[in-house]
């Protein structure tokens, strides 16, 4: 959604802004100076879309059980507690899935541009969501 709505997500602003200052169109002071206002904007629109998700899964923090919460917390549980406990090997592999992840967010963000068609930007942005999945970046 944010490709198609042409806003800005922070991967891919960290990726391709420095080839504006790479071709002299850009000062250094003027790339950090957007890469803080990119990383805050996405910071606080982040924390706030986790605060309305927290609302309306907990009906207005009336509940404490909700099908959908219970699975957000079983799932992130799974995938951090598998490096609780980890070696420096696990690290490494943590911080290279990382990198791998944030390559193919970056991918995704470069294949928006591709296309000026709604449905030609859905189409190639798909093509780096398989590959996410397929490289078995995100465990079932």
């Amino acid at each position: 959604m944010i490709v198609l709505l042409g806003l800005e997500l922070v991967t891919g602003n960290f990726a391709l802004v420095p080839i504006a200052l790479i071709n002299g169109k850009l000062r250094v002071r003027d790339l950090f100076h957007n890469w803080s206002w990119v990383f805050i904007s996405n910071l606080i629109v982040s924390i706030f879309f986790g605060v309305l998700m927290v609302i309306a899964i907990t009906k207005g923090l009336t509940s404490t059980h909700h099908p959908l919460a219970e699975r957000i917390i079983e799932v992130t549980s799974l995938k951090t507690i598998a490096y609780q406990e980890a070696s420096f090997n696990r690290w490494v592999a943590a911080f290279v899935k990382g990198i791998l992840c944030n390559w193919i967010v970056t991918l995704g963000t470069v294949l928006g541009y591709v296309s000026s068609s709604t449905s030609g930007k859905i189409f190639v942005l798909w093509l780096p969501i398989m590959t996410f999945f397929g490289l078995g970046l995100e465990p079932p």
